[in-house]
This record gives structure tokens, sequence and C-alpha cells, in this order.
């Protein structure tokens, strides 16, 4: 299927050498963009034959690395571009602050598509009260409601449901850029700083310790940036479920509640002992891979007096280490995962618990209702944790 598109326009300019076509994602619609439909032609086309090399466009502009590396410059340095051969550029700003300005406008971007979906989260719940409610008239009164009633919500619920997941998508796809752009921008500098050390930097600084953060560090920062508005869309969402659960269950809402509220402290403390033995996996791969590199860099020494075995148990026993440090922290991360999964289960039950003891009927569509809006609390509840334990760790890696 052949894209119908007028001519791009370019933010930056191309290099002269660059035959290749543009990216259609760079000058398509905002509908097309939203549906991803410029990638209809490349996906029929590998389906019909295997694509070759003149099939390909070119990679968008603002995410090849000659162009992240100036923006990421001229960011940190308040627009004046870092000299060349120099480091001096390097000492100012704050490095979060930068990499947030030079992804400012993505960001925003990334804030407006899910501030969208999270108000479209909580309308099939509204809508399916008043589905269940034609449902109930219904059946006692074929006349006393018009079919057009509950076509009416149905519909309401297909376009809630598909505009929900245009917003998604497209908040996915412009996060995940923006995870790329900070970790090109991220090695990019670690390498760029590593060429240009002095002789007692060089000394200083350990080759290991360089690797882990290009391979490690940035890529926690890619990691991070997925679900870096879960921060402020958490709360949003604890906070809109819990008001439309208490038009539902009332009081009995905060029993649930209290719940969770309960469960945070002994989270806390798993989180504690997860942060601490993530900070020795770090200090133990740094040895790990600073010995590696030792016994690369004097292999034919080590081969030459038959050393290999020595060796070889040295970076066992650091790896072995490494590993059983792992392995705890992977332990309690399963604790924590499996405690706040296990967190809106119990807050359903002992909401609808107290709801009828104290003498209240749970119908079918107060029910159902209070059932998808748990399920909505569900992935906030999770995240909320998750995302400040992990803002915790990269605190470290800077």
């Amino acid at each position: 299927m052949e894209l119908e598109v007028d001519q791009p326009k370019m933010k930056y300019d191309r290099p002269a050498n660059d035959d290749r076509k543009p990216c259609p994602a760079e000058y398509v619609s905002f509908l097309k963009f939203i549906t991803f439909h410029w990638m209809n032609r490349p996906i029929w086309l590998g389906f019909k034959r295997p694509l070759v090399d003149e099939d390909l466009t070119n990679v968008p502009l603002d995410v090849q690395t000659s162009t992240i590396i100036e923006e990421f410059y001229m960011s940190w340095t308040g627009d004046k571009p870092c000299p060349n051969g120099t480091t001096s550029c390097m000492g100012r700003g704050k490095l979060i602050l930068s990499l947030i300005r030079f992804n400012l406008k993505d960001l925003l971007t990334t804030v407006l598509f899910k501030l969208c979906n999270d108000f479209l989260t909580f309308v099939p719940p509204l809508v399916l009260k008043q589905i269940i409610y034609y449902n109930g008239v219904k059946s006692t009164d074929p006349d006393a409601i018009s079919v057009s009633y509950g076509v009416t919500f149905c519909l309401l619920m297909m376009l809630s449901l598909l505009f929900q997941t245009f917003c998604i998508q497209a908040y996915f796809d412009r996060a995940m850029i923006i995870g790329a752009r900070i970790r090109v921008a991220l090695v990019a500098a670690i390498y760029r700083k590593a060429l240009l050390l002095s002789n007692a930097g060089q000394k200083a600084s350990q080759l290991g310790q360089m690797i882990n953060l290009m391979q490690v560090d940035a890529q926690k920062f890619q990691e991070i940036s997925t679900y870096m508005n879960m921060l402020w869309s958490a709360p949003l969402q604890i906070t809109l479920s819990m008001y439309l659960l208490y038009n539902e269950l009332g009081p009995s809402t905060f029993v649930g509640l209290s719940v969770t509220i309960l469960l945070l402290p002994f989270n806390s403390v798993l989180m504690g002992k997860v942060q601490m033995f993530q900070r020795q996996v770090m200090k133990v791969s740094d040895q790990r891979v600073k010995k590696t590199n030792e016994i690369l860099d004097g292999i034919k020494v080590i081969k030459l007096y038959g050393w290999e075995e020595s060796f070889t148990d040295e970076v066992e026993k650091l790896r072995t280490k490494e590993l059983g440090t792992m392995k705890k922290m992977s332990q309690f991360s399963v604790i924590i995962t499996f405690i706040w999964n296990c967190s809106p289960i119990l807050v359903a039950l002992f909401s609808f618990l107290c709801y009828s003891l104290l003498g209240n009927d749970l119908t079918s569509d107060r029910a159902f209702v209070s059932l998808a809006l748990f399920n909505i609390l569900r992935f906030p509840l999770i995240m909320l944790p998750n995302m400040i334990n992990q803002l915790i760790q990269v605190y470290y890696y800077v």
C-alpha cells in the first residue's frame, strides 16, 4: 500500500552524501502517525519479498546520533556548542536537567497522550454500569427503555477503547524514542570523555568502570524513561479510582485502601534490601570487568607461563559472588512483586466484605463496576513503588 505524502519538512539538514529516502514518520499526517499507517508499505513489501538495502529508509533525523549529540551538548552548555577537543563544558549544569531539556518536546507529548489515556481508562467502567442498568430494565419491562439507549453506550465503550489504544501506542512510541535518545547521549558523552582524559585521569579511571557506565548504567536510564510518567499518572489514577469506588461502595472503600497503606512499610524495608544488593552488584561487577580486561591485556604472558587456571579461578570467584548477590536481590524483588500483585485482590476482598457486613445490598452493577475499578487500580499500585525503586537505583548510577 503506497503512502500519499507531501514534501517532507526537515528540522535538520541532511548530509550532502546521504542518498537514502527520508523516513515517512517525519512528515506524515497526525492520523497516519497515530495509526502507524506509514509502516504499511515496508510491512507489505516485506511480505511479498525479502527486503533489500534499497527498500529501507533513513532513520528519523531526531534519533540520529549526530543530531542527538549536538542537542545534548547544547542543552548541557546552555545553547553554546561544546568546543572541539575540550571537556570544559562537561562540568556545567545538571545531568538530569540537561536530559529533560533536550527531550522536553517529546516529554510534553508523552504527558498529553498519557493524560488522554488515563481519562479514557475510566470510561468503560462508567459505561458498563449503564449497560447493566439497561439490561436490568429491559429484562423486567421491554418497553420501558429504548434499544438505542443500549446501542449508544455499546458504541461509546467501543470508541473509548479504540481511542485509548491509539493514545497508549503513541505514548509508548514517543517514550521509547526518548529512552533511545537518552541512552545515545549518555554513551556518546562517556565515550567522548574517555577519549579526552589526561594521563592522570586515565590512571585514576578503570576501563571496567567505563564499560559498565556505557553498557549498564546508560541502559537503566533508557528503561526508566518508558514508565517515567507513572510518577504523576499513578497518583492521578489512584485518586480517580478511589473517588469512583467511594461513589459505589461508600466508606467501605477506605477499608481496602487501609490494607494497601499497611503494606507500604513492609514493602519499603524490602526495597531497601534490594537497593543494598544493587550497590553490591555494581561494585563486584566493576571488579570483575576490570579483572577480565587485565587478563585480556596480558593474555600472551598468561598463556606463556600457563597461568590460565589461576586467573580463571579469580574471575569465577568474582562472578560467583556477583551471581549470589543478584540471586538475593531477585528473591527480594519477587517478594515485592508478589505483595503488590496480591494487594488489589486483597483491597477488593476487604472492601466487598465490609460493604456486605454494613447491611448493604451488593448488586450486580455495583459489583462489576467496582471490580473494573479495582482492576484499573491494580496497575498504578504496582507501578508507583516500582518506579520509585527504579528512580533510587538510577540515582546511584548518576
